[in-house]
């Protein structure tokens, strides 16, 4: 458990693979790959985690939670199960989940509900319009991209389903990938497209970053934005770790954080 330096982080994540939380657990031994589910605090959802590891132990892990982009505790659970159920000379194996006990897992709000007081609180004086968000909105997209701005763009026309594309994290999930025997050819297989997918998801996606399709169809893909640091360093047989990061996002993380700041700290002045 080197990989995870916080002690409490350590203790809630025990917690939670103590109380069953780990769900639909999968283990790939090629790629050293533990996947798993993990049941949310408080919630009725789960997010995927995956662990990567090699002799030494653990890699580096992801989860789709908000905290996943950095180190939370469904990380820590899943590295507990795989701590107590793997062994170095496992084959790739899978877990079901847990029949119910029947134990039913209250929210936040029925656990401790609102007071007639807090009922009838708003934290702002006049209702929030249309308007309102509009003009919020062009606000901070004068700061680029940030995980607000996306919550407020306009619904795409086409669902994301309709991209025809096909989807990298599903895949990896699936029973099918796991069950493969040669799992490089099935990725291979898998992800090709045709040239009128290429021409239609183009169409799709024009406007990128003002596109909300255009972020889905490019997450968890190499863009051609990236091409050129990848081919240099084929060419040079030489893979850094800041390649990795650059790739993962994680340079992009830090200067979405300042972003954010930047925003916080503008729109304060504005209306405050």
């Amino acid at each position: 458990m080197h990989f995870f330096e916080d002690k409490k982080l350590i203790t809630k994540g025990e917690n939670s693979f103590n109380s069953g939380h780990v769900r639909q657990a999968q283990f790939d031994k090629e790629l050293g790959i533990l996947r798993a589910e993990v049941l949310a605090s408080m919630k009725k959802k789960t997010y995927k985690v995956e662990v990567y590891t090699n002799l030494n132990g653990i890699i580096k892990s992801t989860c789709n939670c908000p905290r996943g982009l950095d180190i939370c505790h469904h990380m820590c659970a899943v590295a507990f199960f795989g701590h107590y159920n793997i062994s170095v000379t496992d084959l790739s194996c899978s877990w079901s989940v847990k029949k119910d006990t029947g134990e039913l897992v209250q929210t936040a709000e029925e656990l401790f509900p609102p007071s007639t007081q807090m009922a009838s609180f708003k934290a702002i004086q006049e209702a929030v319009t249309e308007q309102h968000l509009n003009s919020f909105y062009k606000s901070i997209k004068e700061f680029g991209p940030t995980g607000i701005a996306w919550l407020l763009s306009p619904e795409p026309e086409v669902k994301p389903s309709e991209l025809q594309i096909p989807n990298v994290e599903a895949l990896l999930f699936s029973k099918e990938y796991h069950d493969a025997t040669n799992k490089k050819l099935f990725l291979i297989e898998k992800f090709k497209v045709s040239i009128d997918n290429i021409l239609y998801v183009n169409q799709l996606t024009i406007g990128q970053g003002d596109n909300p399709l255009w972020l889905i169809a490019k997450k968890n893909r190499l863009t051609a934005s990236n091409f050129g640091k990848i081919l240099n360093a084929c060419r040079r047989n030489k893979y850094p770790p800041s390649l990795f990061k650059t790739l993962a996002g994680m340079y992009i993380k830090k200067m979405l954080e300042k972003v954010s700041i930047n925003m916080f700290r503008y729109l304060q002045s504005r209306w405050y």
